[in-house]
């Protein structure tokens, strides 16, 4: 089954496995650089991946800075905007990438999946008390693990199960897209922001 989203300018459509790009020649040569590492590449979104500065707003930043609070352009407007791994790569902000829970995730997913198998890493859509979240879902040794990408340096590997209060609502990367809660691709691109978690 495939989905769409219109988390994108203008609502452009895509389908949710286009956000993962394990093959980037970008992506590909940091994974390697990483030494196709899991806590190498998870450290290294954390710490080098800046979370949109301001404060909490109910438009997203990146569509506020490219076309202006009042534009007839974003009468239209999505509420989370989903940056590819090679924007976050490009957008900087004092050296580093600038992304929201879902770019930094994105990114992450695309690294391991140079040395990760498609049933082993997703990037998760749901929410965290109540409020819309994307993280990273990995499984090791029949467990599913939540790598969050907003912290600003890596928790320990291993450390937080799968489960509340994050609650899993849709999961893809870049073979497969899956909904636990039917219409979660749908709802993507109109919940509120999250701010970044502590």
């Amino acid at each position: 089954m495939s989905f769409i989203v219109r988390t994108r300018f203008f609502a452009e459509e895509h389908d949710p496995r286009e956000f993962i790009t394990p093959d980037h020649h970008r992506v590909k040569l940091l994974a390697a650089q990483l030494g196709h590492d899991l806590w190498r590449c998870y450290d290294w979104v954390c710490r080098n991946v800046e979370y949109p500065p301001g404060p909490a707003i109910s438009l997203d930043m990146h569509s506020i800075k490219a076309f202006g609070r009042h534009s007839p352009i974003l009468k239209d407007v999505v509420y989370e905007f989903w940056e590819f791994p090679a924007e976050v790569l490009g957008w900087s902000l004092d050296g580093r990438g600038i992304a929201d829970c879902e770019g930094s995730s994105f990114l992450l997913v695309s690294l391991a999946r140079n040395f990760l198998g498609p049933g082993e890493v997703y990037a998760a859509l749901g929410t965290i008390r109540g409020h819309g979240h994307a993280w990273v879902r990995v499984l090791r040794r029949g467990q599913w693990y939540i790598l969050e990408t907003t912290h600003d340096k890596p928790s320990p590997l291993w450390s937080l199960l799968e489960g509340e209060p994050y609650r899993l609502e849709a999961y893809f990367n870049d073979r497969e897209a899956r909904e636990i809660v039917p219409g979660a691709f749908i709802m993507t691109g109109k919940r509120g922001k999250l701010t970044k978690l502590k």
